[in-house]
């Protein structure tokens, strides 16, 4: 699978992260992936003598260890994020003074699916995440995510941030719609396993 973006821009798609779910709903991460870049013409970049700053386009290949025959069966999920904004010189002004009632912070290790959450905080912007996760893969980016308020379920979305495989931690934020009340949230719902806020 191949997946073609405009590079070097401010804003507009993170790095796409692909995976298959089988038939019967188990996730298949590709066995390797390629970056290509292309410049202007979209010829391919040679980066032992071109350089990395003229990249206009970028290849994203990932492979997949799967036969071709009946392909109809599987489910491509596509994880990401896009940012947009405008561009210019801003200045923002913000009150923090009441900003310890509208964040909600908590440490007590908590596990879900292999991945032990040891830091956990919430915003009226999202949820970041800082922990550890067994095994060879960290599956942080597939889990789904959801803030129980007295209103209902709202589902977060665009997992972003960064993992080390070397010392299997990860630091993963989620964004929201639109801004979450904190008073009003009750519990995060993290693949079904419920966190109540205290």
């Amino acid at each position: 699978m191949q997946i073609g973006e405009i590079f070097n821009e401010e804003f507009g798609t993170s790095t796409p992260e692909l995976s298959l779910k089988d038939p019967d709903g188990n996730s298949i991460s590709p066995d390797y992936s390629f970056v290509f870049l292309g410049d202007e013409k979209t010829d391919l970049l040679n980066l032992e003598k071109d350089d990395y700053a003229d990249g206009i386009d970028r290849y994203n290949e990932f492979v997949f260890p799967i036969s071709t025959e009946d392909l109809s069966e599987y489910k491509l999920s596509y994880t990401g994020s896009v940012s947009t904004g405008v561009k210019g010189s801003w200045k923002v002004s913000v009150n923090l003074s009441d900003s310890n009632q509208n964040t909600r912070t908590w440490t007590n290790d908590i596990s879900v699916d292999g991945h032990l959450f040891e830091y956990i905080t919430l915003s009226p912007l999202g949820l970041r995440v800082i922990g550890t996760y067994q095994g060879e893969e960290c599956m942080v980016g597939d889990m789904s995510i959801g803030v129980e308020t007295v209103d209902g379920i709202i589902p977060l979305e665009g997992v972003g941030g960064s993992e080390k495989p070397d010392k299997h931690t990860f630091n993963s934020s989620w964004n929201t719609k639109a801004p979450l009340d904190i008073a009003k949230a009750k519990a995060i719902i993290v693949n079904g396993t419920r966190i109540p806020i205290k």
